[in-house]
C-alpha cells in the first residue's frame, strides 16, 4: 500500500522516552541534529518540479534522518513510503497505489505507472523508496524507469516525486541511469558525520531527558565509525544500563560506567561475519602485533579515510625503525578477501575500514576500558 503519510504530533516533552530520542533502528526525529550543507541540497532538489533524488550513502550515515527532517519541514507536502526488500516488485507496488486511490488495478504496467504518478501528484504525495540497493537489477531499473515518469509529470503536478534511499558508495553500484535523464535526479551523497556532529547527538539528547552526558558523548561518538546509528545504540544500551528509560525530574548526569557496559555489550553481541572477518585478519603471515598495530592506527583517523603517507607517520611515532617498510604491505594484506577484506585501497593512496561497522567494532577492541 501507498499511504500518504501525514505526521502525528509529536509526544510533549514531559512524556518522552529514551526511545523517542535514541532510535537506532529509525530515522532520528527529537535528537536529530542539522547538517546544513546537506540540508540545503535536498530542500533545493525537492523544490524543483520533476527533480528525483537518489540519497546515497554508506549504511547508517543518517541518510533517511536528513531526508524526513526536510520533509517536515513542509506541512503540505505528503508522503508515502516504501521499504525495498530483495522481493520487492515495482509493479505491485504500483497496483497497490491504484488501488488505494480507488482506482481499478491496471494490467498495462506503463498505463498503471502514469496513473499512479497522475493520483499522487493530485494528491501531493512524495514516495520514499527506501533500500533500494535491496532491490535486484530488474527492479531497479524499473524504478528508474518510474523516475522518469514523475519527472514528466512534474510541471503539472509538483510535489510528486520519487525519493530512493540507497546504502552505496556510489549512484553506479545501482545500475546504469539513462544519460538523457541523469539530469533530472539529484545524486546527493550521505557522508559520514564528524565527531563533533556525533557528540551532538548524544549531548542534545541527553538535554530533552534531563541527563548531563558530557563525558559520555566523546567517548560513544569515538567509537561510532562516524555513523550515527551506532551512537544511538551506544547512547540507548548506556542510558538503559544506568535505569533511565524517561525524562528525569531533576537533572543528573549519565555514570561513566554506563557507556563503559554499553561498549563492552556491542562487543559481547559482536556479530559472527565481523569476528571472522577480524580472525581471518589477524591469521596474516604477518606479525600479529604488526597488524593489530596498524588496525589501531587506522581506527583513530577519520571514517572517510587517510592517506597512507599519515598512516605510515602515525604507526611511526612510537620509535619502531621499520614501520616504513612494513605498512604498506600489512595495508595490501588487509584488502585480500581471504584476510577478510577489512580496509579500502582509495584512489589518491588512501585507506580506510571496508565498513563503517568494522572501524566501530575494531575502535571499540583498542580502546577498552576494564
Amino acid at each position: 500500500m501507498l499511504p500518504a503519510v501525514v505526521d502525528s504530533p509529536l509526544p510533549a516533552v514531559t512524556d518522552l522516552s529514551v526511545y523517542d530520542v535514541f532510535t537506532p533502528t529509525s530515522g532520528a526525529v527529537r535528537s536529530a541534529i542539522p547538517r546544513p550543507a546537506l540540508a540545503r541540497s535536498i530542500a533545493s532538489a525537492l523544490a524543483v518540479p520533476g527533480r528525483q533524488l537518489l540519497l546515497y550513502g554508506r549504511s547508517g550515515s543518517g541518510k533517511s534522518t536528513a531526508l524526513f527532517a526536510e520533509l517536515h519541514r513542509d506541512e503540505l507536502r505528503h508522503y508515502a513510503v516504501i521499504r525495498c526488500t530483495p522481493q520487492t516488485s515495482i509493479a505491485t507496488m504500483l497496483q497497490s497505489a491504484l488501488v488505494h486511490f480507488g482506482l481499478p488495478a491496471e494490467q498495462d504496467e506503463s498505463i498503471a505507472l502514469h496513473l499512479a504518478a497522475v493520483e499522487l501528484g493530485r494528491r501531493g504525495v512524495c514516495v520514499v523508496v527506501e533500500d533500494v540497493h535491496r532491490l535486484g537489477q530488474h527492479e531497479r531499473d524499473r524504478l528508474f524507469s518510474a523516475m522518469k515518469i514523475f519527472s514528466d509529470i512534474g510541471n503539472q503536478y509538483p510535489a510528486v516525486k520519487i525519493v530512493a534511499i540507497a546504502a552505496v558508495e556510489s549512484p553506479q553500484a545501482l545500475g546504469m541511469i539513462d544519460s538523457e535523464f541523469s539530469s533530472r535526479i539529484a545524486e546527493i551523497r550521505v557522508p559520514e558525520m564528524s565527531l563533533t556532529e556525533l557528540e551532538t547527538i548524544v549531548r542534545d539528547g541527553g538535554d530533552l531527558l534531563n541527563i548531563d552526558t558530557t563525558h559520555a558523548a566523546s567517548f560513544i561518538a569515538h567509537r561510532a565509525g562516524g555513523m550515527p546509528g551506532i551512537a544511538h545504540q551506544l547512547a540507548l544500551e548506556s542510558f538503559m544500563d544506568a535505569g533511565i528509560y524517561s525524562k528525569s525530574t531533576e537533572r543528573e548526569s549519565l555514570p561513566s560506567s554506563a557507556t563503559i557496559h554499553a561498549v563492552a555489550l556491542r562487543l559481547s553481541e559482536m556479530p559472527h561475519h565481523v569476528r571472522a572477518r577480524f580472525d581471518a585478519a589477524l591469521e596474516s603471515k604477518l606479525a600479529r602485533g604488526d597488524v593489530e598495530r596498524v588496525l589501531d592506527a587506522l581506527s583513530m583517523f577519520d571514517p572517510e579515510g587517510v592517506f597512507i603517507d599519515d598512516l605510515v607517520e602515525y604507526v611511526s611515532s612510537d620509535g619502531g625503525g621499520n614501520r616504513m617498510s612494513y605498512i604498506p604491505g600489512i595495508v595490501t594484506d588487509l584488502a585480500r578477501a581471504d584476510r577478510g577484506a577489512i580496509v579500502d585501497r582509495l584512489p589518491h593512496d588512501r585507506v580506510r575500514f571496508t565498513e563503517p561497522l568494522l572501524h566501530s567494532y575494531w575502535t571499540m577492541i583498542s580502546q577498552q576500558i576494564e
